[in-house]
């Protein structure tokens, strides 16, 4: 059993350039190996929007602008800690690709087709990836001024 306080809150963001969307492949534990969107927790104190545009830079050098909202979801797999994952449609507003190569080993830019066709095996939380890219890719999103009012009253501590 897990106490409210151990929800986990983290934030990703789907950043689309035309028909192609930017992966990340993870360096690390579980993941190692898999392409992820970009994205991680959120830091005590840091609000929704802004914890998706830090990680965004630092996993891949890129400056985002957060457009929509995507989607809301709660994991509860397994005995894991249970987490808020947010994912938010973004575009490049600036900055040149950039990786640590140690946490993430590579970025790329990915058809829509492309990852339709990739086997699960190589993508993370395939499920939850899929579901997500398609509704990108459906032009689904809900107004961002919608998560600026929570995130102006919401205190992650």
């Amino acid at each position: 059993p897990h106490r409210a306080g151990d929800l986990k809150v983290t934030v990703s963001t789907v950043v689309c350039d035309g028909r192609r969307v930017l992966l990340v492949r993870e360096g690390n534990g579980r993941k190692r190996g898999r392409w992820n969107l970009p994205g991680g927790r959120v830091q005590t104190g840091e609000k929704l929007i802004a914890a998706a545009v830090r990680e965004t830079v630092e996993e891949t050098g890129y400056l985002v602008k957060p457009t929509a909202l995507v989607g809301l979801y709660i994991d509860v797999r397994g005995d894991r800690r249970p987490s808020l994952r947010l994912h938010l449609s973004a575009k490049v507003i600036d900055g040149e690709p950039e990786y640590d190569g140690d946490e993430i080993l590579d970025i790329r830019w990915f058809s829509f087709a492309k990852l339709r066709d990739m086997p699960d095996r190589k993508l993370w939380n395939v499920h939850l990836l899929r579901r997500t890219l398609s509704e990108v890719d459906q032009d689904v999103g809900y107004p961002l001024r919608l998560l600026k009012e929570v995130d102006q009253a919401l205190v992650v501590a």
